[in-house]
């Protein structure tokens, strides 16, 4: 690795013990979190070439949490590659990963609320018919913007989300909370307490759609090498910041 902090130091993991591994894992986690040196438990001795696109330097401890070794690598990806639509995926696949037991939890607190009530009976037919509504009804409702906003709800107090917003934009300007068209659609964050999950969520989405789609006609795609890439760069700290949130909140702590 360079001086620059460029290129990427891989350790084989089957070297490694299954709770060494973790524990590795997480040291480089807490190592590309804290500074701007990127090493990777590769599963092969090839090399690949990394670049970093980080400013943030800053002392971290070491570990009291495992994390999980699929989310390290996506998180990984997002901060070596070379493209930025990749590093943006790849943060959102993350947050993706937490659609269905988010989900599952939603649906379960609403059944629970249903069965718990008075009238409540398994021999009334029409309570059971009730209950067997909020299924069907809860699974058309969670299409994946919604999913993707009660991630965010359920994880994220809406002050911890402001506190980085305002932060963030104390030196770059406000973009996120003032109008800018994003991929071809105007989008302003809203901070109001019960609008900051839907309205973060309804950016994020856009942006992953843009990504992804290319059907002839759509108006909101991402086109490579087309002056788009600024834009780009500007939305993946938001979903960055979730991502490696989701990582440190969804550990296991260490014995």
């Amino acid at each position: 690795m360079d001086g620059k902090g460029h290129g990427q130091r891989q350790i084989p993991p089957q070297l490694l013990s299954p709770a060494l591994k973790e524990i590795c894992e997480a040291v480089v986690f807490h190592l590309a979190y804290g500074r701007t040196a990127l090493v990777s438990l590769s599963r092969t001795w090839d090399r690949g070439e990394y670049r970093l696109r980080r400013g943030r330097i800053q002392d971290v401890q070491f570990p009291r949490r495992t994390y999980n070794s699929d989310l390290i690598s996506y998180y990984q990806l997002g901060l070596g590659s070379d493209s930025i639509l990749l590093a943006y995926l790849a943060f959102y696949k993350i947050l993706e990963h937490f659609f269905p037991s988010v989900a599952e939890k939603g649906l379960h607190k609403r059944m629970a609320e249903k069965m718990v009530t008075p009238e409540f009976s398994h021999t009334k037919a029409t309570q059971l018919r009730q209950l067997a509504s909020i299924v069907r009804k809860y699974d058309q409702r969670m299409q994946e913007e919604k999913m993707l906003a009660a991630v965010i709800e359920y994880f994220f107090e809406p002050d911890e989300i402001k506190e980085w917003v305002v932060n963030y934009q104390k030196s770059r300007g406000e973009y996120y909370t003032k109008p800018h068209v994003v991929l071809e659609e105007e989008h302003t964050l809203d901070l109001n307490q019960d609008q900051i999950g839907p309205s973060l969520a309804a950016r994020i989405y856009h942006v992953r759609n843009a990504l992804v789609h290319n059907k002839e006609g759509e108006v909101a795609r991402f086109i490579p090498y087309s002056g788009q890439e600024s834009v780009l760069l500007a939305e993946i700290p938001i979903v960055q910041f979730l991502a490696e949130q989701l990582i440190i909140r969804s550990g296991s702590d260490i014995d």
